[in-house]
């Protein structure tokens, strides 16, 4: 630093860059803290998570390829019954003594009458754990299978099941109702 001598006093001149410099190191830091809450912003903001996805349309059930045209006739000692949820909604028959084959499939004849307008399908669950053992097709207006077959490995014992009965409309697959019907699943005796 210089000094220069005015007359008696002396006076000693401060650099003009120490009061810039302490400017600059300010706005800098400002600068920063601003860069860096825009950049913590934009995180959050651009990167959010994207939201789920859509679920897929509905697929329906596909129809059933063991369905057989007609009314069943199965054996007296199998109690096949009519089930008419409300009258004039739908009805189906079933049968109401459910042995396990030698398969494992089971023998339910379920029916669709030829009067419905509507598909029908089924899904037979373990009433315990909630686990689906059977399911079905779709099956149209005057069709009936006769016959499920195992989705998973079954105990050879009585088991307490739900029967569950959909039925949908034509074209969309809308709900036109379902009936749950408590049942025993049989065990194979021989």
């Amino acid at each position: 630093m210089r000094s220069q001598d005015f007359g008696g006093e002396r006076r000693q001149y401060t650099s003009p860059t120490t009061g810039r410099l302490r400017r600059r190191l300010t706005l800098a830091g400002v600068i920063l803290t601003c860069a860096l809450l825009i950049g913590a912003i934009a995180y959050f903001v651009l990167l959010e998570p994207p939201p789920p996805p859509e679920p897929p349309p509905y697929a329906p059930r596909p129809l059933e390829a063991n369905a057989v045209i007609g009314v069943p006739e199965p054996d007296e000692h199998m109690n096949y019954t009519i089930t008419e949820p409300e009258v004039g909604q739908f009805r189906f028959a079933t049968v109401g003594t459910i042995y396990r084959q030698h398969d494992g499939s089971i023998k339910l004849y379920l029916t669709n009458f030829d009067d419905n307008e509507v598909y029908l399908l089924c899904q037979i669950v373990d009433s315990s754990s909630g686990e689906l053992l059977y399911e079905s097709g779709r099956l149209r207006p005057g069709e009936y299978v006769e016959s499920l077959f195992p989705l998973v490995e079954i105990e050879n014992k009585a088991t307490p099941i739900s029967i569950n009965v959909y039925a949908q409309t034509f074209g969309d697959y809308q709900s036109a109702g379902s009936v749950s019907l408590s049942n025993i699943l049989q065990p194979n005796h021989t």
